[in-house]
Order: structure tokens, then sequence, then C-alpha cells
């Protein structure tokens, strides 16, 4: 099979540079008495726009040893390479600072005035950066020469970093650049091939809550599932290979990759399951758990056995009701913890006893001239007969955040002139065609702790429907679609025009945010028409702020006051018919007051992501974890992956705002904390005070903290 023979491929490759360096030793010179040349890059030029915080350290850390061109005596890390892929994330320098890399990557930006620079990122960490100026450097004389003719940088560069090998690629400066280098090239694979995108995301999820409550299993004596989630790991990176995971590859790697993605999830599911029964006992009663670092309020279904109500293992009410699907509850969950939900004796002793919170908190579907009106106690929406929303309230202020129909939904002519999978053309918003036509709405859920709309409706010749959803005390509406796309050479784009005057909109990124234009005033600004986003895309003043929040999708415009999130794409090579088929997705759209540090943005999108997991048994409410900042987010919980059984977290500041915090975890009681960096090596000592620790977080810094008992 095609991923097999890749996979192979590699490992050979990889082997005979670990173990036959003679192989290559052979070929070269030696650099010096303690380095030695090694020939594998980066988990074989993976896409680095496209996959998660923990995914982006682990491309690095998993067998660091096969990812470097450079190491010395000790091992340590001295050069490694990132090519193949589209542009280098802002936060890459941070990650490859507290790893020891150095960067290089092909761009094919405006005129960039360097090769040899400092490259400074979003969070102030410097990395030593060379950007190549050729795409294959075949190593005859005339493709050397002209290297080195046609270089930009004329000053300050004595040498010129020369990769060999075949194939797309092979392998302490003045000048100091600051920002995103963004690659204006191959935009469309932040949405050709749909199901990968989605499955990558289900992944890295899978993957990161199945390591963290095998860890608090790990505590009461279950063994950690290391060999398992390792191979979990592989098999996920694997499938972010260049070009699989930008969607640019032929149709057979799709249908190989599939059945890969459903092994992965349903090993992820099962070690899960495990982990989860181990931490609850038999009882008459369902455990939910929430692996985020932070309190959340969720809507859970409950099987029938709760219709007389349900209280919490701690004899707290849960305000419950029936619905056409089981039992609704909205339920508090605890950070990184969980709560045992049991069925209350009598009829409505589970019912909370203030009859205002059914008038206010509860959401609701009223028929109103200009379409439906969608309502809780904090926001107030309208949507029309077309299945737009017309108007978006919040009820603290009163402030209308729609500036024009949202959720509108617009198709596009999408011909690439060089790639058609990899590239979306700045020409295609001049291509608009006919929109969405024989659209129905109806009511789905009147009232309860969720309401929803069922809008039906054609775009092209592509059927829809969209189950537009506002849940009690939320501000944010979800859209959940389901599309049978059968179009070729077209974008599917969903609108949300907003009244927020922005000169810069935020993308979130891996362990933060990068702020890209609004506008198109400069030719840099211009050709970032299309960039990538992971969880929210938010455009605000300093008094308030609008987002649309995905579970999947990375390619998103943004024009002006307008958000225009890209859902499908219809490339014809190198698959004919590409992302045909049936899709279902959910994204979201919130506002809020104040400004963005404020906000609860990044909550909100990983609740989208994340949501709560039942299990049958019953436990004491379990809290695992705690923090007095709402910036700081809890990413990973893990052992160490020197098989110590060293408890690590990985935590991160997410909204550009240094602080300090206190972090609380029963862990910490009678164990020592050491700062390390990404590869989990020690580096300081934390003080720890019972079961806390205070970190001094900079802005988007991320922390590695390791715990031994």
């Amino acid at each position: 099979m095609i991923l097999a023979v890749v996979g192979v491929v590699f490992l050979w490759v990889v082997q005979i540079a670990l173990f036959e360096p003679n192989y290559i030793d052979a070929s070269i010179a030696s650099i010096n008495d303690n380095m030695k040349p090694l020939a594998a890059e980066l988990s074989e030029l993976p896409d680095d726009d496209l996959f998660s915080a923990s995914e982006l350290l682990r491309n690095f850390s998993k067998s660091t040893n096969v990812r470097v061109y450079l190491v010395d005596g000790d091992g340590n890390v001295l050069l490694s390479y990132i090519n193949g892929k589209p542009g280098a994330k802002y936060n890459t320098e941070e990650v490859q600072k507290e790893l020891g890399y150095i960067s290089g990557s092909l761009q094919a930006v405006e005129q960039f005035p360097y090769h040899y620079f400092n490259w400074e990122g979003m969070d102030g960490t410097r990395v030593v950066a060379f950007l190549p100026t050729s795409y294959t450097y075949d190593t005859d004389p005339v493709t050397i020469n002209n290297s080195w003719k046609n270089r930009v940088q004329i000053r300050d560069l004595e040498a010129f970093l020369l990769p060999y090998g075949y194939g797309d690629g092979g392998g302490g400066p003045k000048n100091t650049y600051v920002g995103e280098l963004y690659f204006s090239a191959h935009r469309g694979t932040f949405t050709s091939q749909a199901m990968v995108k989605k499955n990558n995301r289900r992944c890295e999820f899978a993957l990161r809550e199945a390591e963290m409550w095998s860890v608090l299993a790990s505590e009461k004596g279950n063994s950690y599932p290391k060999e398992e989630l390792e191979q979990l790991w592989k098999k996920t990176l694997l499938l972010q290979f260049h070009d699989i995971l930008p969607g640019s590859c032929i149709r057979r790697v799709y249908e190989e990759a599939k059945p890969i993605y459903e092994e992965i999830l349903a090993g992820c599911r099962k070690l899960i399951k495990n982990a989860q029964q181990s931490l609850t006992k038999e009882g008459c009663g369902v455990t939910v758990f929430n692996s985020l670092g932070f309190e959340r309020k969720a809507l859970i279904t409950l099987p029938e056995e709760f219709r007389n109500g349900a209280i919490t293992a701690d004899k707290e009410a849960v305000f419950t009701m029936a619905a056409e699907d089981g039992i609704q509850a909205l339920v508090t969950l605890p950070a990184f913890g969980a709560v045992s939900i049991l069925p209350a004796g009598g009829a409505g002793s589970g019912q909370p006893d203030d009859s205002g919170f059914r008038e206010t908190a509860l959401a609701r579907v009223q028929k109103k001239p200009e379409g439906y009106g969608l309502e809780n106690n904090l926001v107030q929406v309208i949507i029309d007969e077309n299945g737009e929303i017309v108007s978006f309230v919040l009820k603290s202020s009163g402030r209308e955040f729609a500036a024009g129909p949202m959720n509108h939904l617009q198709m596009y002519k999408d011909v690439p002139r060089l790639f058609d999978a990899w590239d979306i053309d700045s020409n295609y918003i001049e291509q608009e065609i006919e929109g969405t036509h024989d659209r129905s709405v109806e009511v789905l859920c009147e009232s309860g702790l969720k309401a929803a709309l069922k809008v039906s409706g054609t775009i092209g010749n592509s059927s829809y429907e969209q189950v537009i959803s506002l849940t009690a005390e939320s501000k944010s509406v979800e859209i959940a679609m389901t599309i049978d796309w059968r179009e070729q050479h077209r974008l599917l784009k969903t609108a949300f025009p907003v009244s927020v005057y922005a000169e810069e909109g935020i993308n979130e990124i891996q362990f933060g945010y990068v702020k890209r234009p609004t506008h198109r005033s400069r030719r840099y600004d211009k050709e970032r028409f299309e960039v990538c986003n992971h969880r929210y895309s938010a455009l605000c003043d300093g008094s308030h702020g609008a987002a649309v929040l995905n579970d999947s999708k990375y390619g998103i415009s943004m024009n002006s006051n307008r958000l225009e999130l890209s859902l499908l794409t219809a490339a014809c090579s190198p698959e004919m018919r590409a992302d045909n088929g049936v899709h279902m997705f959910t994204y979201a759209f919130t506002a809020w007051e104040g400004d963005f540090t404020g906000s609860d943005v990044v909550r909100q999108a990983y609740e989208l992501n994340v949501p709560p997991i039942l299990c049958s048994g019953v436990t004491e409410t379990i809290r695992n974890f705690k923090t007095d900042r709402e910036n700081i987010i809890l990413e990973t919980a893990k052992l160490a992956e020197d098989g110590s059984g060293d408890f690590v977290l990985r935590l991160y500041e997410c909204k550009k705002a240094a602080v300090k915090a206190v972090v609380a975890m029963p862990a910490l009681r009678g164990s020592r904390a050491f700062l390390c960096n990404m590869l989990e090596h020690e580096e300081t000592e934390l003080s720890v005070n019972e079961d806390e620790m205070i970190l001094d977080f900079k802005a988007f810094e991320v922390k590695t903290v390791r715990i031994k008992k």
C-alpha cells in the first residue's frame, strides 16, 4: 500500500542515517570532531500550519535524533531542517529554541531581504534561521553558482547553506526579522480533503484525552499504556506527511488513510474507556469527565432512569429536562476532573426551586415577522427565512453585532492557475456564482436546555442541512452542517459580517494567536487573502469583539469587517472530484463586551472541540487542576517519555498577556517539581507549597513542568 511504502522507505532512510553512518560519512567531509551529519528531516516534511500544539511538539520530540542534521558529542541538537511546507508558523521559534533547533524554510513571499537572520517569534524568542533560494538544490556546478550569484542578502553573508540529496529539497546573523514568515502559495491546503482535516483534529484531541485520563489511572495502580500511545502517535504523525494532511495526494492515499484514522480513534477510545473505568466503581449513575483545565458548564444527555431528576454525588441538584433523544442536563464540571450524576429519588427532586431559571436561562425559539427569534438569558438572535443570522444582540449591553446576514453561504469558481488542490488564487472573490436556493426553515426544539432550528437548502449541485442551536446560559450560536458535496472546481465559504472595526484580525495558532491584516493596502497585505486558523478567528477593538469558532476548518479570509470561513473545496487534480461526498462539521458564532484579553473565546473554542465524556459508574468528585488565571491553558498531562513514571504538565499563556499564575494540583503534594525544556529535560526546580506552585509566564510562553514523587 502507498502509505505503507512511504513509511517503510522513510524508516529505512532513518535507519541508514542512525545505524550505518558510514554510508553518509563516506559522501561528505567531517564537519568537525564533535559533529556528525544525519540524513533525516522533521517527521519528513509535515505541514506545521495544520497540526495542534501537542502534535507540533511530537513532530520535534518523537525520536528527535532522526529529525536533526547536526548533533554534538553529547547528542544535543545543533541544527534541524523544515522544508516543503506552506510557510513557517509564528510560534515555531519558541518550540525550536527550547529544543535547540535552527530553522530553514523555503519562502515565496514578496522579496524577503535576508537569507541568514535571527527570527523572533510571538513570545520574543529568537532562533537562528536560514531561508534557501531553490526548490530542489541540484548539486551541479551551474545550480550552485546561480544560488550564490542570485542571493538577495549581499552583506553579512559570507557562506551559504547548501542542502544536498535528491527530491523536494535536501538538507549568528546580524539581522533580525520579527513576525510570521507567511508562504504566499498553497492556500488551498488549508481546506482540501476535509476528511483528513477533520480526522486529524479528532485524533489530536483523542490522544490528548487518552494521555490525560491514563496518567490519572496510573496513580490508581493501572499500568500506563506507553507503548500503545507511542504507536497511536506514530500513526497520527505519519498521516501528517506531506502531502497527506495538506490534501494534495492522489485518491488511493486517502482511501488508505481513512481506516488508519478509524484505527487511531478506536485505539484512543479503548484507552480512554479503560482509564475512566478504573477511576470509577459500579453504581447507579454516570460519571462525566472534563479534560479541560477550567471549570465549565456542559449540556449532556442522560438515560431514561434520570427522568425524575438528577443530583451529583455531592448531593447538589442538577437541572434536567426531557428531550426527544433522552434527558438533558446542564452540569457544572470541575477542571481536569469528573463529577458523578445520580438519579433523583422523587419526581422533580432534581429540579432547582428558582422558577426564574426556566423563564430566563432556558433557550427558546419564537416565530417573528422577520423570521425566527432564538433567545436565552444572554443573547437574542434573529434568523431569517433563508437560515441566515440577521441579528445578534448581547443582552448585557444591547449591542447589535450583525452588520449584515451572517452564516451567509457563498460559492465561488475555484480554478487555480498552477496547482489545483494546493492553491486558491486571489481572483476567486471576483468569481462568485449562484448562492443558496430551495431553502426552508423549521423548528426542531421550541424551548428547553437547547433550542434549535433546521435549515435545508441547495447550493450548486449540493444539498445541505444546518441545525442552528442555542444552549441555555451560552453566548454561542452553533451551526452543525451536513452537506452532500457534488461539485468540481468550487470553493464554499460562510461569511459573518460584524459591527466591529479592526485593522487586524486574530487567528489562533498553536500556543497562541497571530494577527493578520483585514485590509489589502500593501502587497504583503494582499498576499494574505487566505490564512490559516485553528479553533477560532476574531475581530475586536478595545471595547467589544466577535469570533467564529470551528471543529475542523483551517482556511479563513478576513475582509474588512467580515470573517469568511472556508468550508469545502472541490479540486480535480491530483484526485478527480476530490472531497465529493457527505461531510459533517460544526462552526459557531460568539461575541463579547470588553477587550480580547477579558473574553472567553479561547475557552469556548476548546469547549466546541472537546465534549465531556460520560462513563457508567460513580466516584467522588475529582478535581485535579486549578489556576487563578483564565489565560493559562492546560494543554497536556501525561507521563514522561523516558519511562521514569514522572508526571509531565504542559501549559501555555493564550492571550499575549504576561502573568504570574498559581497552579494547584493534588499531584504536587509531597512532590518535587521542575521546569523543563520541551524534551522534558530538567532545568530549574520550582518551589512547591503543599499542592501549589507559582509559574511566571511571558506572553504566549509554553511551560513544561515535571513532577517527581
